[in-house]
């Protein structure tokens, strides 16, 4: 199982997305050990940060695929991600798009079910 995190965007984060990230390690240190057990136990999780600005998140819709099936959004401010994310989910079920998991745990999105040679696959 893995969870991922997703912190959404806020006009007043600082510009520079390493210092937005350095920030969130600081977090990641505090709850290490508690990651650790859980895989000694036979849970496989991680952290996964995604400390965008609005502007930026608009342009990451290939990353939020994943997201829209098992985000757990730990800071939403204004509801910014949560909203995006339903935004997108709703395109994706309209357009018949699915997530297919493969026998071996992997997984594959299928964007445009309909697909022919040469069609344009939007999301």
């Amino acid at each position: 199982m893995r969870f991922r995190f997703a912190m959404a965007p806020e006009a007043n984060i600082n510009k520079c997305l390493g210092s937005r990230v350095e920030k969130l390690c600081k977090i990641e240190a505090l709850v290490i050990d508690e990651v650790t057990w859980l895989r000694k136990h036979g849970i496989h999780t991680s952290l996964n940060f995604y400390p965008l600005q609005e502007s930026e998140a608009k342009k990451m819709l290939l990353l939020f695929l994943d997201l829209t099936e098992e985000a757990i959004i730990l800071y939403d401010k204004n509801q910014f991600l949560e909203k995006t994310l339903m935004e997108l989910k709703a395109r994706l079920l309209s357009r018949g798009a699915r997530r297919i998991l493969t026998d071996k745990g992997n997984w594959y999105w299928d964007l445009k079910p309909d697909y022919k040679f040469g069609d344009l696959v939007e999301i």
